[in-house]
């Protein structure tokens, strides 16, 4: 089983059917959430996702790519799995005392959605570190299997339990408990086979591990806080109805990060052997057609939204929301601008400049605070996305001179 490895190409396309289908039935929970609720529960799922997508971050780490370009194995598979199980634990003690902390702003049962869901992503979590291991081993089959079953299994299980009791707490409840089996009957019994989790557990390299990508976790939670900051201002200064309607035209545009991500995560192996091989040719040329696949995806998307986009929005939502319409397309692109900065990240994170990346994105999200705290109460729903173009537009361009500038360096010296 580990001796059999599949093509870049092969990869590639389970990764791309796999993302595609579990992306697209999560973007389905937050349909079904409209359609068979109110925009209030949408508002507050929005709310559960938003806030957790920070601890979730927390919980990776931000090791993915780290994971999967060390290709010399300086960590090995077990010390990933035991540095994750104790990154979720923290990140646990984060998320319980942020609840605490707003216990007065949010209501019980807004705490115990944030809380359900945040169970639900420490199982995603840890199926992120189970897919380093099989992306390493070059059997991304096993991740788009992966996403696919717990793609349709989650969805179905929400949509049965919201339209039977309306109640969305119990609903996540239900999702979570799913995800949580499926990760341990399949995802942790792939890994089992792949790799050899007898090893013995080296407690210094784990908390080696664990200083020296420090940096990547704030790095991370950058990233992550970039649209996400954005939101909780707008639901502070504005409220979760308001909020809920952004979420819900921001769901379709979900599509073209997911395209961006089908693209590059799974070439960040072959940007690492480039890299660590001096081959400059190589490196450079994946760079350059990843922009043109990137470019290729945004037209393509910029079309999609200018031809469909209010039809597809009035069928999902009903012709009340078609009075923000003008939101789709401003959304959309800073949804891509979101995937070039993840994209530019992760070569900065091939080349270990973790210290730089984390800087770099840390003056962004600086600057995302200071921008969202004057621009959204004056304009509103409007404000996010006006927050978003300034913000994004600096940090891409000190990303991109970052990677211009230390991969010149690189294959120069």
């Amino acid at each position: 089983m580990e001796s059999k490895k599949l093509s870049v190409k092969q990869n590639m396309l389970y990764n791309t059917i796999g993302s595609f289908v579990y992306l697209f039935c999560q973007w389905l929970i937050t349909i079904v959430v409209v359609w068979f609720s109110n925009y209030e529960n949408a508002g507050i799922l929005s709310l559960a996702m938003s806030v957790n997508n920070i601890f979730f971050t927390i919980s990776t780490f931000g090791l993915k790519h780290y994971q999967v370009s060390d290709i010399e194995n300086k960590y090995n598979d077990i010390e990933y799995v035991v540095t994750r199980c104790i990154t979720c634990l923290s990140s646990t003690f984060i998320c319980l005392l942020f609840v605490l902390i707003n216990s007065t702003h949010y209501s019980f049962y807004q705490s115990a959605c944030i809380i359900v869901y945040f169970v639900f992503k420490i199982s995603e979590s840890f199926i992120d570190v189970f897919q380093g291991i099989q992306q390493k081993k070059y059997r991304m089959d096993f991740v788009g299997k992966s996403y696919i079953i717990r793609g349709i299994l989650t969805l179905l299980s929400f949509t049965a339990t919201i339209k039977l009791t309306g109640d969305l707490m119990i609903s996540l409840l239900a999702m979570t408990l799913l995800s949580i089996l499926i990760t341990l009957a399949y995802d942790f019994n792939i890994c089992k086979k792949l790799s050899d989790f007898s090893k013995k557990i080296d407690w210094k390299k784990i908390c080696l591990l664990l200083k020296e990508n420090f940096p990547l976790m704030i790095n991370a939670v950058f990233m992550t806080g970039m649209v996400s900051v954005a939101r909780f201002f707008l639901e502070l200064y504005v409220g979760e109805e308001i909020l809920g309607i952004y979420s819900s035209i921001a769901t379709p545009t979900v599509i073209i990060q997911t395209a961006c991500n089908m693209i590059y995560v799974p070439l960040v192996t072959e940007y690492a052997v480039y890299y660590s091989n001096k081959d400059e040719k190589s490196f450079k040329k994946l760079i350059f057609q990843v922009c043109g696949a990137f470019l290729a995806i945004f037209v393509v998307c910029t079309f999609g939204v200018l031809l469909l986009g209010n039809f597809g929005l009035k069928l999902l939502f009903g012709a009340e929301i078609l009075k923000y319409s003008y939101l789709l397309l401003q959304t959309m692109i800073v949804t891509f601008m979101v995937a070039v900065m993840y994209w530019l990240s992760a070569i900065l994170v091939v080349e270990r400049k973790q210290k730089l990346v984390m800087v770099i994105n840390g003056v962004a999200i600086l600057l995302n605070i200071i921008i969202s705290m004057i621009m959204i109460p004056i304009y509103k729903i409007e404000g996010i996305n006006y927050v978003l173009f300034i913000v994004l537009a600096v940090d891409i361009l000190l990303l991109t001179i970052a990677v211009w500038w230390t991969t010149n360096k690189h294959f120069k010296y």
